[in-house]
């Protein structure tokens, strides 16, 4: 028997094999970060039409993570009979995010790191006027408002301080610093819009993110009643709480 033969046919047949599986997860890639974008982009598609989106997505996942599988067992085979898969590693790593994979060389990794430190290069080199352009009204924005945030904040202490409500010494301060963080965060809104970035996800996300808290919320809420109701105040003790009863009365 010819095993040299042999051998030369099994190495043909496992870099068709590669070459195919690797040109499916490339279809496969291509696919998925297209519907993906149709999914961002069709807010007003019927459910119907979103449904389907969202079923040929996890088609293609499926058949990427299957055909991934697939050049995985492929590439070990190649490995053990010396062929040469870097490129087929690389491609593992994008379809499957795994880094640390027994069976992708390091010379791949390495690859994928030079070639994303490249393009990163290439795209701060195109569109550093504009990155400069959006950062600077930012930064200046943050700027105006960090001012206009000390100037409220001054003027509702004073304002508060001048009062004859019996506001407790808790909620002047409470006031003052709230009327800044206000200031402060329409301020980043605003710089965060001016880079580009969606506001609307943002502060839908941060919805969720106040429903997740919502026992730290209801702390919130337990402390905005000792604020305006003051049972007790700064500079009361235990040997004042005559004192603390009497305004808890009023």
């Amino acid at each position: 028997m010819d095993v040299e033969k042999e051998n030369d046919q099994l190495n043909r047949m496992l870099e068709m094999r590669a070459t195919t599986l690797a040109t499916r997860i490339r279809l496969d890639l291509d696919t998925i970060k297209l519907l993906k974008l149709l999914k961002q982009r069709f807010d007003h598609a019927t459910d119907e039409e979103q449904k389907k989106i969202e079923q040929e997505l996890n088609v293609f996942e499926l058949r990427k993570s299957s055909d991934a599988n697939n050049l995985e067992a492929v590439i070990r085979l190649m490995n053990k009979q010396g062929l040469e898969t870097t490129q087929f590693g690389q491609l593992l790593v994008i379809a499957t995010g795994e880094i640390l994979n027994e069976n992708v060389d390091t010379k791949a990794v390495v690859g994928l790191l030079q070639a994303g430190l490249s393009k990163t290069s290439t795209w701060l080199q195109e569109n550093l006027a504009m990155v400069v352009f959006r950062l600077l009204p930012s930064i200046a924005i943050l700027f105006g408002f960090r001012i206009l945030a000390t100037l409220f904040r001054g003027m509702v202490s004073r304002s508060v301080s001048r009062s004859d409500a019996g506001t407790s010494q808790l909620l002047k301060n409470f006031l003052a610093s709230m009327t800044s963080k206000v200031v402060m965060f329409i301020g980043v809104i605003i710089a965060l819009s001016q880079l580009g970035i969606k506001i609307g996800p943002l502060l839908a996300g941060m919805g969720i993110i106040g429903f997740t808290l919502k026992d730290a919320l209801s702390n919130f809420a337990a402390s905005m009643m000792i604020l305006f109701y003051h049972p007790f105040d700064i500079g009361d003790a235990p040997w004042k709480r005559g004192a603390c009863r009497a305004r808890s009365r009023r």
